[in-house]
């Protein structure tokens, strides 16, 4: 199963399904920044993988202190703002 690094698994993504992507990979992936640059290729600027590659970071939800950050906060994709509420009250 691939998940990306915003913590969704790809098997339940469109793009996947449709075969526009082959599926995602953790930040800190060999192969994230190809990945990466492919996406931005075609116009689909992934903000959560891009602050993944560049902070190191395997997947958002679970390896970030900031989760949920600004780049979930002021999106669309890929959580409901109910969704963020809940993982800040879980942190405490």
């Amino acid at each position: 199963m691939k998940v990306g690094a915003c913590g969704v698994c790809c098997e339940v993504c469109l793009m996947f399904t449709k075969g526009v992507c082959k599926g995602c990979c953790a930040g800190i992936d060999e192969i994230a920044p190809k990945r990466l640059e492919k996406l931005e290729k075609m116009g689909l600027l992934c903000p959560a993988l891009k602050c993944a590659v560049d902070t190191k970071i395997g997947f958002c939800p679970k390896d970030c202190d900031k989760f949920p950050c600004e780049t979930y906060e002021k999106g669309e994709f890929p959580y409901s703002q109910r969704f963020l509420a809940v993982q800040k009250a879980m942190k405490g």
